[in-house]
């Protein structure tokens, strides 16, 4: 259940802002289911970045309006993400001042997973550092 999930997500940030040794921002990071619940965080929650790998099923979610900013990370191959879905995902954060796309040339789904059959370390290397700095910007 998605909407439980985005209140435990919320619940999280709440606890997690308030933590000894913390900044007070929070992100939030998912992979595939992950990273269709990191989008919708920065839709739904107010956490100070979000970031979704490959998330599936983001088309039905852009058009909202932005809560906090979001660095998407697609593979251009992605079988769950079809060529459609990447278009309609790209030209709606288009222009979106708090939203960054990446499409990731010649990978598929869960290219960054180490040990997966789609693992590819260069793109899972690029995407790690654009991941790293997005988050050093917002949350530090």
């Amino acid at each position: 259940n998605q909407d439980t999930a985005m209140l435990a997500i919320q619940a999280t940030i709440n606890h997690a802002r308030g933590m000894a040794g913390g900044s007070g921002k929070v992100g939030t990071m998912g992979f595939c289911l992950g990273g269709r619940l990191a989008f919708k965080a920065a839709l739904e929650t107010d956490a100070d970045a979000n970031v979704s790998y490959y998330g599936v099923g983001l088309e039905g979610l852009v058009g909202g309006a932005l809560r906090g900013p979001v660095l998407v990370h697609i593979a251009e191959k992605d079988h769950f993400v079809p060529d459609a879905a990447k278009a309609a995902i790209q030209a709606a954060l288009e222009g979106e001042r708090d939203a960054t796309v990446m499409v990731h040339p010649g990978v598929d789904h869960a290219f960054a997973r180490i040990g997966g059959k789609a693992y590819d370390g260069r793109a899972a290397t690029i995407a790690g550092g654009r991941s790293a700095e997005f988050l050093v910007r917002h949350l530090a």
